[in-house]
């Protein structure tokens, strides 16, 4: 094992002798101040690549900014978080910030945890992807962290949101099965049951966890046989033909 002296870190007094200026002005090109002159940000990066020297993340938080964004998900398997990272990474790639990631699981008492010791680590902000967490929870993270909440609908003034259109989606999905001639259609979700009514006389009204359209199998009748692209839209919602009965 190497000896402590052999493994010590450069340190930002290192650097400013190495490059013959204060501490002072190389904490200023570590910030990006402005008045730092292009010879001078120069020079002084030249030296910290000569060195090897690496900010120290704690620090920086200590004193401002880590340049670090926390990123939560509830697991790593879903294809669209790997879409979402990437986004997400290509947004940063001309900035000084890092995306750091953590996968807390499914529950919510691990996810607020997740967050707790991102905001220990002084990160500079946090994005949420669909967390479990309770809206006070959230809300109690956004005071803290500036917090961005992807997927979720349930906005509040203390974070910023990002929400697909659901109704807008579910009525391209028809359109396109439509499109395609299939007469009979269904929506699956774990855990939701079928709300809408099984004589097709009445309207579905999605509720707060429902997609805006049946979760249950639909089977074509006259009218859609008579008028093959009567089907839902984004503006309207046609009466549903008869469902069969869960079994």
């Amino acid at each position: 094992m190497k000896s402590q002296d052999a493994v010590r870190r450069v340190t930002i007094a290192d650097v400013a002798r190495h490059a013959g200026v204060s501490t002072a002005a190389v904490s200023k090109v570590l910030r990006n101040a402005y008045g730092v002159s292009a010879g001078m940000s120069q020079r002084v990066r030249s030296s910290m690549a000569e060195l090897g020297y690496r900010p120290h993340a704690a620090a920086r938080g200590l004193r401002g900014r880590s340049f670090t964004i926390g990123l939560l998900l509830d697991n790593i398997r879903n294809p669209f978080y790997g879409d979402f990272l990437d986004g997400v990474t290509d947004a940063l790639a001309k900035t000084d910030f890092q995306v750091l990631v953590g996968s807390a699981g499914f529950g919510a008492q691990n996810q607020s945890r997740l967050a707790d010791a991102m905001i220990d680590r002084a990160m500079d902000g946090i994005i949420l992807i669909a967390p479990s967490m309770s809206r006070s929870q959230v809300i109690a993270v956004a005071k803290v962290i500036p917090t961005v909440v992807v997927g979720h609908h349930d906005t509040a003034d203390e974070y910023d949101s990002v929400v697909d259109d659901d109704r807008a989606g579910a009525a391209l999905v028809v359109d396109h099965l439509v499109a395609l001639g299939h007469p009979r259609r269904a929506a699956t979700r774990p855990g939701v049951s079928c709300s809408a009514d099984p004589t097709g006389q009445q309207p579905f009204s999605p509720g707060p966890t429902s997609l805006p359209w049946a979760c249950c199998e639909r089977h074509t009748n006259s009218a859609f046989e008579s008028q093959p692209t009567s089907h839902w839209s984004a503006t309207t919602t046609p009466p549903l033909p008869p469902v069969r009965p869960s079994t």
